[in-house]
């Protein structure tokens, strides 16, 4: 929304162009988390070993080619409507893509996570089987939201 109102400000078609690769990654990152939970294989490629199935830092292959195809979306969306020229439908997506690798990037190495005292699961949850959990990796303060 920042972009919108530069642009608003200083009618810079630099600012729509961000504004819509801000979209396009924030469409593609869900992508990724919508599709990639229901994968049955989920790895870290950050810290190179498997991991929990949703939790943030986590790639799959059905997520990864989600989020890579839906990348285009925005884009393509913006210059039918006349927001966006043709040669940069490309570059936006891919920018767009590669603000998904680097959320994934900051949510395993500087997210923060959590261990179940009962049953051992890895959480970004502070409480977890109803008790609280224990600090596992990341920066305390930097949730998903941070992220």
């Amino acid at each position: 929304m920042l972009m919108a109102a530069l642009y608003i400000i200083f009618k810079n078609d630099a600012f729509v162009f961000a504004y819509v690769v801000c979209l396009a990654e924030a469409l593609s990152d869900t992508a990724a988390s919508g599709f990639g939970v229901f994968s049955k294989k989920t790895f870290d490629l950050f810290k190179m070993k498997k991991c929990e199935r949703g939790l943030s830092g986590g790639v799959s292959v059905s997520g990864t080619l989600a989020s890579f195809i839906l990348a285009f979306l925005i884009p393509s969306l913006a210059y039918l409507f006349g927001m966006l020229k043709a040669e940069l439908i490309v570059f936006a997506s891919l920018l767009a893509f590669l603000g998904v690798v680097f959320d994934t990037l900051l949510g395993s190495c500087l997210q923060v996570k959590y261990r179940c005292k009962l049953c051992g699961a890895i959480t970004e949850r502070e409480v977890h089987c109803g008790e609280k959990t224990e600090h596992f990796s990341g920066v305390s303060f930097i949730d998903n939201d941070a992220v």
